[in-house]
């Protein structure tokens, strides 16, 4: 028996059922009818994966999408580097600013602002309140 023929070293093919294109969303696909539960957001960088480009643009996608669910985070919390999204020069200024249209809280970590840091979203807060906040919702997200 070789190394290509033992059973580890064999592709793996399954047949996956195709699902028509006019099929319906499942129930909560849109987060419409999903319970509600509180949830916060803790961002401490301005990307998401590499920093570059990419990174920028992949954290806005994911705050934009989140920004169109039914079911929207209670508290967006900005720390360490992620102060930079309450900035307007940022990227994903604009979809951070929805949250606060809609009803989220925007906190911002105020030990993490210095003087290169700007920040023109949201509200400063403490490191206690932060964790408050954290105690009290039902799931944290982290990023």
């Amino acid at each position: 028996m070789t190394a290509a023929d033992k059973p580890w070293n064999q592709p793996i093919v399954e047949e996956v059922e195709e699902i028509p294109a006019e099929a319906p969303n499942p129930p909560g696909y849109d987060n419409a009818d999903a319970p509600r539960e509180s949830f916060a957001c803790v961002f401490s960088k301005p990307y998401w994966g590499e920093n570059d480009e990419h990174g920028v643009e992949l954290i806005a996608a994911y705050l934009e999408s989140l920004g169109r669910k039914m079911q929207r985070p209670d508290y967006v919390i900005l720390v360490h580097d992620a102060v930079a999204l309450a900035a307007n020069d940022h990227k994903a200024f604009g979809a951070l600013r929805q949250f606060g249209d809609t009803g989220t809280s925007v906190l911002v970590l105020q030990e993490s602002i210095n003087e290169d840091k700007t920040v023109d979203l949201g509200t400063m807060t403490s490191m206690d309140e932060i964790v408050s906040v954290m105690i009290k919702v039902e799931k944290v997200m982290m990023f």
